[in-house]
């Protein structure tokens, strides 16, 4: 059954707090779920790597027995804080409130972007039960860390932030800069896997099977992330024309209002791909997304001629 949103310690509209006092509550929570999943599991169940399969099991098991509304808010905190804190324990990072995320374990393993979303962990757990081991997981955090420390040694990030080139860009110019952001994301992706991904719905799908592969630790920076949505709407360009306007991004939701814009409607890839990693999708592929363009067009004209 699905897990509700959540409103608790890891939801991600909360009143900012000292970094100290979110620690304590941090370590309460995964204090009061170790406790409770070793009375289930009759086992030690340490806030610590080798408690994970203890609090794995023991999330198995309320899952199996729990009512129709399914996981608590409490429990779900409590969960989320047990596995991030085994995690900082491990491998090290920070308590912090992202702005995009909510609550993340900061810097694992060293890396100052990657951020562990625990509660993203705790959803897709209890909605999959079996289907998901977090065993498995955790055993492959180190070795991505590993790949992903490599990688940033090799790799310069530009000078001028995402952000600041779209906010900076005078009416006029953005085609300028989407190509620019688009060649950017172009040099991070070879640099990575090699060649650069092709404009195209191929492409798209190649960036979504990455986004997806983040959804739990993501590494990703909000630059990056930027660039890839400005890739996905420079490929909706190609195929169904548009016009790009920043007028929206420069207001308090910043690169999320990207607009790529037809007569009929705007189009925010950047919006779409930031919910994709913040809200987990399981609906719209990327792809299709784009491909609803010349319908959703045709609804609308539609729709304003019978107005």
């Amino acid at each position: 059954m699905p897990l509700q949103r959540l409103k608790a310690l890891f939801a991600r509209q909360r009143s900012p707090q000292p970094e100290e006092g979110l620690d304590a509550e941090v370590r309460d929570g995964a204090a009061r779920f170790a406790a409770w999943a070793a009375g289930v599991t009759k086992q030690p169940c340490p806030v610590a790597w080798e408690g994970l399969a203890a609090g794995e099991q023991a999330l198995e098991a309320l899952r199996r027995e729990a009512p129709a509304d399914g996981l608590g808010e409490q429990a779900a905190s409590d969960a989320a804080a047990f596995f991030g804190e085994a995690t900082r324990e491990q491998l090290g990072g920070t308590w912090r409130e992202d702005a995009l995320l909510g609550v993340v374990l900061a810097g694992v393993g060293g890396v100052e972007a990657a951020r562990l979303i625990p509660m993203a962990l705790v959803e897709k757990k209890w909605e999959l039960g079996g289907g998901l081991s977090l065993a498995l997981f955790f055993t492959s955090i180190e070795e991505r860390l590993v790949r992903e420390r490599a990688f940033r040694a090799r790799w310069q990030l530009p000078g001028q932030s995402a952000a600041q080139l779209i906010t900076q860009t005078p009416p006029g110019r953005e085609l300028v800069a989407a190509r620019e952001l688009t060649e950017r994301f172009n040099a991070w992706w070879k640099a990575r896997f090699g060649m650069p991904p092709a404009l195209s719905l191929q492409g798209v799908r190649e960036l979504e099977r990455f986004l997806r592969s983040q959804f739990f630790l993501i590494m990703l920076e909000e630059d990056r992330l930027a660039e890839a949505g400005v890739f996905l709407g420079e490929v909706g360009r190609g195929l169904f024309q548009g016009e790009w306007d920043f007028a929206e991004a420069r207001g308090p939701e910043g690169t999320a209002r990207v607009a790529l814009r037809w007569p009929e409607l705007p189009y925010y890839p950047v919006g779409r791909v930031l919910r994709l990693v913040t809200e987990r999708p399981e609906g719209e592929a990327l792809d299709e997304y784009l491909r609803l363009i010349p319908s959703a067009r045709t609804e609308i004209r539609k729709q304003q001629a019978g107005a």
